[in-house]
């Protein structure tokens, strides 16, 4: 998943390119986040990817995050081992770059838990806190539904990727896998 092999052929796809582009072109140097969420199956994670394989051609040192098995197995441990818990979470917030893909993601499109977003709570801001600390993350809500969900996880969200987000309102016909199945 590269800009190379990206199809950008509506504008969405054009725009999400092009902010993509200029964010792993030097961007990230900002201190702002690259957001993108919406639509599924509209290109989120691909191009988010394509951000991450840019940074790395620069030796930076990135992270990637599947919101939905990291989560899963930090509220698992949480109780259950401490040390382990804090160490993975640490990780997750000092990584010089973190490519967090599907925040909250659940099972069958429940809600996400009050765990889910103390959880998230604790990486965001503390990346929030620390400029220096690049975020990228794909996500299935736009930014307002995310402020629903939580106000201090998608402000946060919101104000760190200015300039940098692109959302996708939902509509099945930008869902790529059902235009080619």
């Amino acid at each position: 998943m590269t800009f190379n092999n990206w199809q950008s052929d509506f504008d969405y796809q054009i725009e999400m390119a092009a902010k993509a582009y200029e964010f792993a072109t030097g961007g990230y140097r900002s201190g702002q986040w690259f957001f993108t969420g919406g639509q599924v199956g509209c290109g989120k994670t691909h191009i988010c990817t394509a951000v991450i394989n840019e940074l790395m051609k620069t030796n930076i040192g990135c992270r990637y995050m599947m919101w939905r098995d990291e989560a899963v197995t930090l509220k698992a441990i949480i109780n259950s081992d401490q040390s382990e818990y804090y160490n993975k979470l640490q990780e997750l917030k000092t990584a010089p770059v973190l490519y967090i893909d599907d925040l909250f993601k659940t099972q069958n499109g429940k809600e996400p838990t009050q765990a889910d977003v103390n959880l998230a709570f604790s990486v965001i801001n503390y990346r929030y806190q620390d400029k220096l600390r690049t975020t990228i993350i794909s996500c299935e809500y736009l930014t307002s539904e995310l402020m629903a969900i939580d106000e201090a996880v998608g402000s946060r969200i919101f104000e760190r990727s200015k300039g940098f987000r692109v959302e996708i309102k939902k509509d099945q016909s930008k869902n790529y896998r059902v235009l080619m199945g």
